[in-house]
C-alpha cells in the first residue's frame, strides 16, 4: 500500500521530537513497551492481532513533501522539519505472536531504537493494536461460547469501513470461521459467508418468489432468512422452494429475531418433519458471548451463529487498554538506564522484559522475566521464550500470515484451557505474571526486590478485583432484562399522542444498545389496540379517555424508526391493550406465543428488571408498578424516558426513589453502578398507587 501513516499520530508525540532534538535526547537508545495494566472487565486474558498491521504501519511511516508543508505550518522548528523529512525506521521491534494470549504487564511488544524514533511511533502502534487485541478478546471468548458450533464475523455495517476490514481479520485470527467483508476476503485470504437481508424478500412482495430468486442464483446450499413474516410459515415456503429445485431442503434458513430458544428449537421440530434434517439452523441478532452461552446451555439446536456489533465493538470493551511506555534509556555514560513511572495506580516496571512461561504440571504459574538482552535472552531460553523478532534493524522479518496466527491461537488455547480462564463463566483465578530476575548465568541485573514485591502485590490484587467484578458482571447479566415500554410512533413527535422528546428516547435507546453488554434479556412492549372501547374517545378527557392511537396495522402502532438499529436485539415483543385500556407492560403478552411478560422473564431466570421508554408519568411507570408486584427489582434510566409532563415526570423518579427504586442515567448504568448489596424489595403496598397523576386538558401531548 502506498499511503504513509506519519500523520496518523498525536501531535504531542511531535513536540517530543522537536524538543529532544534541541535537549539531545532525541539519539539515545531507548526501549519501549506495550502492555496493559489490567484486562477488561470479564476478561481473564487478552489476545494479540494487529501486529502484522503495525509492521505493515512502520514500514510506511513516511513524511511526504505535504506532510512536512502541513508540520512546517503547525510551528515545528527547521531541525526537526529536517528530521521527520528524512525518517526512516532502523530499530527493533520484538513480540508476541498473533494469536497469543497476554496478561496484565506482558510485554506485547517492544520496540528497541533512537529514543525519537521510537517515540513518534506511538500512536499509530496503539490504535492498531487497542482495536485489534480488543476485537481478538471479544472473538475468542465467542469462538470459545460457540461451543463448536461454526461462527460468521459480520459486523461491518457497524464500524468504519477500514476499521471493519481490521476486526475481520483479527475476529479470523481469534478463530472465527468466516467474514462477510468482501474486502477482507481478498486482501487476507479469509473465507466469505453471506445470506440476504429482508429487505431483497420484502422487494419480492412474496416470500416464495424471494427464495426461488435465491436458490436459482446462488443453488440450494444458500441460507434463507425465514422470519421476515412468520418464522413457520417461512420455513414450509424455504422448503418447499428447496424441494422443487431436488433438495430436501435449503443449505440453511436464518433466524434473525425472537426468543431463540424457543424459535430454533421449533424451527428444527418442524425441519426434521418436512424432512429437511441436514438444514443448518443459523442465528443472528446482536448476539455476544454471554447470549450464546446461553442459548448453548439451554440447548438451542444452532449450527451456526453470526456475530456483528459486539464482536467489531470488543463486546463491551471496544480498547484493549494498552500503552506504550519508555522502560530504558541510555544514561550520559552510555549505560542502558531502567525507568518507570511511580504514580499511584500506575506503576510501571522498567527495564527490558523477556517472557518466559512457567507451568507446575499443565498449569501456567507465571510469566515475567527481566533481561538485559531480548535476542541473547530469547535465545537462551528456546521454546520457553514467548517473543519473536518482528524487525530487526529496520528490516521486516518473516512472520505469519492470518492463517498462521489463527493456529498460534488454536494452540494457545490449549493453555487457556489449562489455568480454566476459556470458559466465559466468572470464578477461575487468572494466571499471575510474576516479576522474577533472570538467572545470573544470563547476566541480568536483579530487580530491586523491594520494588518487586510492591509490584506483584499489586498484580495480585488487581487480579482478585477483576475476578470480582467478572463475577458481579457475570451476575447481573444473567438476571437483569432491559423493558422497552411503547417506543412507537404515536407517542413520538408527530404522532396523534405525541410526547415532547420520544424521538430522542428511541435513539438514545439504540445507542445503548449498541454499548451496552448488562442488560440481559432485552424485551418491548407496545400498545396494540384493536377496539379498545371507551379508552378511545373523539372528545377525550386526557385521564380515562384518550384520542385513537396505536390501532394494529397503522404506522402510529409501529416501533418509532430512530429505534430501528437496536431492533435485531429485541428478543421479544408484548402487546396490550387489544380490547380494553393497557398501561403497564405487564399486561401484555407475547406476540408469538401469548406468554405473560411476567412468565416469561421468571421463564429466563430473571430478578431485576431496567425500564426505558415512553412516557415516564403513565406507561413506564405503571411497568414499574407491574414489576415491584411481581416481585423484581427496579432500575429506571432516566435519560431514556420522556415525561407527559416534566413537573409530573420529575415527581414520579422522585416516588420511586423514595420506595427503593433505584434512578440512574443510562451512562451509569454501563459504568456498572448498581444497587447496595441485598437490597430490600419494597412490598406491593409501598409502590405509589394505581392512580395516574392528574393533568388538566392543556397538557394534551399525553401517552396512555
Amino acid at each position: 500500500m502506498s499511503l504513509g501513516t506519519a500523520l496518523q499520530t498525536d501531535r504531542y508525540e511531535l513536540t517530543m521530537v522537536d524538543a529532544a532534538l534541541s535537549s539531545g535526547v532525541a539519539m539515545r537508545p531507548a526501549v519501549f513497551e506495550v502492555f496493559t495494566r489490567r484486562l477488561p472487565e470479564g476478561r481473564r486474558y487478552g489476545v494479540v492481532a494487529g501486529t502484522a498491521r503495525v509492521v505493515d504501519a512502520i514500514e510506511r511511516f513516511r513524511f511526504s513533501a505535504s506532510d512536512i508543508d502541513y508540520l512546517r505550518s503547525i510551528g515545528l522548528s527547521t531541525d526537526a522539519l529536517e528530521w521527520f523529512a528524512n525518517y526512516r525506521f532502523q530499530g527493533d521491534v520484538w513480540g508476541y505472536p498473533e494469536g497469543e494470549i497476554y496478561f496484565p504487564t506482558s510485554p506485547i511488544l517492544t520496540v528497541e531504537a533512537p529514543f525519537a524514533e521510537a517515540v513518534v511511533l506511538e500512536t499509530v502502534i496503539l490504535s492498531i493494536l487497542n482495536h485489534d487485541c480488543a476485537v481478538a478478546a471479544a472473538g475468542s471468548r465467542m469462538s470459545t461460547a460457540a461451543a463448536g458450533r461454526r461462527t460468521i464475523e459480520m459486523g461491518s455495517r457497524r464500524t468504519d469501513p477500514d476499521a471493519a476490514i481490521a476486526a475481520a481479520r483479527a475476529a479470523a485470527i481469534a478463530g472465527l470461521m468466516a467474514t462477510s467483508n468482501l474486502a477482507a476476503g481478498d486482501r487476507y485470504g479469509l473465507t466469505t459467508a453471506g445470506t440476504a437481508a429482508h429487505a431483497f424478500t420484502l422487494a419480492h412482495l412474496e416470500e416464495d418468489v424471494a427464495f426461488r430468486a435465491q436458490i436459482a442464483a446462488q443453488g440450494v446450499a444458500t441460507t434463507l432468512l425465514v422470519d421476515t413474516y412468520d418464522i413457520p410459515n417461512g420455513l414450509r415456503t424455504a422448503v418447499a422452494v428447496a424441494k422443487e429445485f431436488g433438495a430436501t431442503g435449503p443449505g440453511g434458513v436464518r433466524i434473525d429475531s425472537g426468543d431463540l430458544v424457543e424459535e430454533t428449537r421449533n424451527a428444527r421440530i418442524l425441519l426434521d418433519e418436512l424432512g429437511a434434517r441436514s438444514t443448518r439452523i443459523v442465528v443472528s441478532g446482536d448476539l455476544d458471548e454471554w447470549r450464546m452461552d446461553e442459548l448453548i446451555k439451554a440447548g438451542a439446536p444452532i449450527d451456526v451463529f453470526g456475530v456483528g456489533t459486539s464482536l467489531v465493538m470488543g463486546s463491551g470493551a471496544p480498547t484493549a487498554g494498552l500503552t506504550y511506555k519508555l522502560v530504558a534509556i541510555e544514561d550520559d555514560h552510555g549505560d542502558l538506564q531502567r525507568v518507570a513511572k511511580r504514580s499511584a495506580g500506575k506503576a510501571g516496571i522498567g527495564g527490558r522484559k523477556v517472557t518466559k512461561r512457567t507451568f507446575d504440571g499443565t498449569t501456567l504459574i507465571e510469566e515475567l522475566l527481566v533481561g538485559p538482552n531480548i535476542a541473547e535472552t530469547v535465545a537462551a531460553l528456546g521454546e520457553a521464550s514467548v517473543q519473536v523478532p518482528f524487525v530487526l534493524a529496520g528490516v521486516t522479518q518473516p512472520h505469519a500470515d492470518v492463517a498462521g496466527a489463527k493456529a498460534v491461537h488454536e494452540r494457545t488455547m490449549i493453555i487457556v484451557e489449562a489455568i480454566g480462564a476459556r470458559s466465559i463463566q466468572p470464578g477461575v483465578t487468572a494466571v499471575q505474571p510474576l516479576i522474577v530476575p533472570m538467572p545470573a548465568s544470563l547476566g541480568s541485573t536483579a530487580v530491586d526486590a523491594s520494588m518487586q514485591a510492591e509490584l506483584n502485590a499489586a498484580m495480585s490484587a488487581e487480579l482478585e478485583a477483576v475476578q470480582v467484578r467478572e463475577q458481579r458482571s457475570f451476575d447481573e447479566r444473567r438476571r437483569r432484562a432491559l423493558i422497552i415500554v411503547d417506543v412507537q410512533n404515536d407517542f413520538c413527535e408527530g404522532g396523534s399522542l405525541a410526547v415532547n422528546g420520544g424521538a430522542a428516547v428511541a435513539k438514545g435507546v439504540a445507542e445503548y444498545l449498541a454499548v451496552q453488554t448488562s442488560a440481559g434479556v432485552i424485551v418491548a412492549t407496545l400498545d396494540a389496540h384493536v377496539d379498545p372501547g371507551v379508552h378511545f374517545s373523539d372528545a377525550p378527557d386526557f385521564v380515562d379517555t384518550w384520542p385513537k392511537h396505536c390501532v394494529v396495522g397503522t404506522n402510529g402502532g409501529q416501533p418509532h424508526p430512530n429505534l430501528m438499529p437496536a431492533l435485531g436485539q429485541i428478543e421479544m415483543w408484548f402487546a396490550k391493550g387489544a380490547h380494553e385500556a393497557a398501561y403497564s407492560g405487564f399486561e401484555g403478552r407475547s406476540t408469538t406465543s401469548g406468554e405473560s411478560l411476567d412468565d416469561y422473564l421468571k421463564r429466563r431466570r430473571i430478578t431485576s428488571v431496567d425500564v426505558v421508554g415512553i412516557a415516564t408519568d403513565y406507561c413506564v411507570a405503571a411497568t414499574v408498578r407491574g414489576a415491584l408486584a411481581c416481585g423484581y427489582s427496579v432500575r429506571i434510566l432516566s435519560d431514556l424516558v420522556a415525561a407527559v409532563d416534566l413537573v409530573g415526570g420529575k415527581a414520579t423518579l422522585d416516588d420511586f426513589a423514595a420506595i427503593g427504586v433505584e434512578i440512574l442515567t443510562s451512562t451509569e448504568a454501563l459504568m456498572g453502578v448498581r444497587q447496595p448489596e441485598n437490597p430490600q424489595q419494597p412490598a406491593p403496598q409501598q409502590t405509589p398507587q394505581q392512580q395516574t397523576p392528574q393533568h388538566s386538558a392543556q397538557h394534551n401531548q399525553l401517552h396512555a
